[in-house]
């Protein structure tokens, strides 16, 4: 009862007791950001791999009939496979970490999920 009549007198007053601080929760993992990665990592089919650094990517074009063609200031790459424009938007946003070749040609890919067939490297001429 004595609980009650303090909160009685306290009410109006500038002793009313605060309102109790809004917590915001952090954002899920999957809004976060992630760091765009250094380097581009690609692996070749024959499992040699190569790291160039994104620092050095001058242009990037995607034809649908031919593939990715990536230049980097001292290397140019050529990459074969299907469905390759979300590869290409993940170079181009620098968001591709690594980039893995399988070889084969898929029987179907029905569902619209890139392949990579081939990555060739070169050294680029200058």
């Amino acid at each position: 009862m004595a609980d009650s009549r303090l909160k009685d007198l306290l009410k109006g007053s500038k002793h009313e007791p605060a309102e109790a601080p809004q917590v915001t929760p952090p954002p899920s993992p999957s809004v976060l950001s992630r760091p765009e990665p250094f380097m581009l990592d690609l692996e070749l089919v024959s499992g040699e791999r190569m790291a160039i650094p994104y620092t050095s990517l001058l242009t990037v074009t995607l034809n649908p009939s031919s593939g990715i063609t990536v230049t980097f200031s001292t290397h140019l790459v050529f990459i074969t496979g299907v469905n390759l424009r979300p590869v290409y938007e993940a170079i181009v946003g620098r968001a591709a970490a690594t980039l893995k070749a399988v070889g084969d040609r898929p029987a179907q890919n029905r569902d619209g999920v890139p392949v990579i067939l081939s990555i060739e490297v070169s050294e680029r001429k200058l």
